[in-house]
């Protein structure tokens, strides 16, 4: 039995087809991202853990959240705020980040903000980091001198 063009272009889209779309069900279901929000999602991640370092090294954690899909990248931590210690002016300066206003400081186009705040009825403290083109471009003229 010989095949024409036309049978054997629909047999390949019938064996293709459900390879493809289970690959795409997979990146989205694992979340894996290697989009335009990796970069600074490898970013905040690394300092979150120079925030969590030296003084705040013994916190107590009530809630820690990473997401990077879609051109949105978020990374937000929840703290007790006895156990708080937020790095100095100086510190956060020396390490590359510019201050916007009180509790608010921008590096690469992110935007960390660091306030008190309520989880679970308790007093706690809420840093936040965040990247999106909005926040990228807000972020980058208000660093601007």
């Amino acid at each position: 039995m010989a095949l024409n063009p036309e049978q054997i272009t629909n047999r390949l889209v019938a064996v293709l087809m459900p390879i493809l779309l289970a690959g795409f069900l997979y990146g989205i279901v694992t979340g894996k991202n290697v989009g335009p929000t990796h970069k600074q999602m490898k970013i905040m991640k690394a300092e979150m853990k120079w925030i969590m370092q030296e003084q705040n090294a013994n916190l107590q954690i009530h809630s820690n959240r990473e997401l990077s899909k879609s051109g949105v990248a978020s990374a937000n931590l929840i703290v007790d705020p006895e156990l708080w210690r937020s790095p100095s002016k100086e510190n956060f300066e020396s390490h590359g980040w510019t201050l916007l206003s009180k509790g608010t400081y921008c590096k690469e186009g992110i935007q960390l903000e660091i306030h008190s705040s309520l989880y679970m009825g308790k007093a706690a403290v809420y840093v936040s980091m965040r990247y999106d083109a909005v926040t990228s471009d807000a972020c980058k003229v208000l660093a601007s001198p």
